[in-house]
């Protein structure tokens, strides 16, 4: 039930994030795609919209990330 729970975190998360990016930039939606999805992954690889994005593209950096995933996952872990 927790990879569930996990899963629909993760994908709401990335979806959400799409949506922001598609409303606030505009460029190419599978330019979009690509840059979110490569950064929830932390992949490194990007299309070239990176160097444009404003400040709410680029929101958070690396240890943010890990401390907001590491956050959602203990209060995942304590509601089930």
């Amino acid at each position: 039930m927790k990879a569930l729970d996990l899963t629909t975190v993760s994908i709401l998360l990335v979806l959400t994030a799409i949506f922001v990016m598609l409303i606030d930039h505009d460029g190419q939606f599978i330019d979009l795609v690509f840059e979110v999805t490569s950064a929830f992954g932390t992949v490194g690889l990007s299309r070239g919209t990176t160097g444009e994005l404003d400040d709410i593209g680029r929101a958070g950096d690396a240890d943010d990330l890990e401390r907001d995933v590491s956050h959602a996952s203990r209060s995942m872990s304590r509601c089930t």
